[in-house]
């Protein structure tokens, strides 16, 4: 009997998968042809989108630079450390 549940979990997943799929293509068809209020909405998410992707990218580059220059000091020092190895043999 538990497998027949389980089987049927499975069923009821793939025609849900199944419907959502055929939702997103019906929603997604003739989108050149949107109405004043659709493109009005796409243009303020566009303009938001903006101003909140310019500073996270400002900061995401500055935490990288600080990532870059630690890896840079660690680097360094196991090269100055190799070196030193290298020069009292």
């Amino acid at each position: 009997m538990p497998q027949f549940f389980l089987n049927k979990r499975l069923i009821v997943l793939l025609i849900s998968i199944i419907v959502l799929v055929a939702l997103v293509g019906f929603s997604l068809r003739d989108r050149e042809n949107a109405s004043w209020p659709e493109q009005f909405v796409k243009d303020v998410v566009g303009f938001g989108e903006n101003i909140v992707s310019k500073p996270v990218t400002y900061v995401s580059s500055l935490v990288d630079g600080a990532k870059d220059l630690k890896n840079t000091y660690t680097e360094n020092a196991k090269l100055k450390k190799t070196l030193r190895r290298g020069s009292a043999t």
